[in-house]
């Protein structure tokens, strides 16, 4: 008889959405590629090499297909 283990689900799935499309748009490579105003989610460090100011804003309809008015966004 096989046995069959449980894969836990997380309760927090709004901390897997990524705020930089272009990081997540490169399969989550956002900690080799930091270096714009997102870079404190991915790589802290990279702030060292910050020439300019700049400011990163992502709004996202979450889970649209269940009409539910929940938005996710990052500053």
């Amino acid at each position: 008889m096989p046995a069959h283990g449980q894969v836990a689900q997380s309760s927090a799935l709004f901390l897997r959405i990524e705020p930089d499309s272009r990081a997540a748009g490169m399969g989550n490579a956002g900690v080799a590629t930091a270096d714009n105003a997102n870079t404190i989610f991915w790589n802290p460090s990279g702030l060292a090499f910050q020439q300019d100011t700049q400011v990163g804003v992502t709004h996202a309809n979450w889970l649209p297909e269940f009409n539910a008015n929940l938005f996710y966004e990052y500053l």
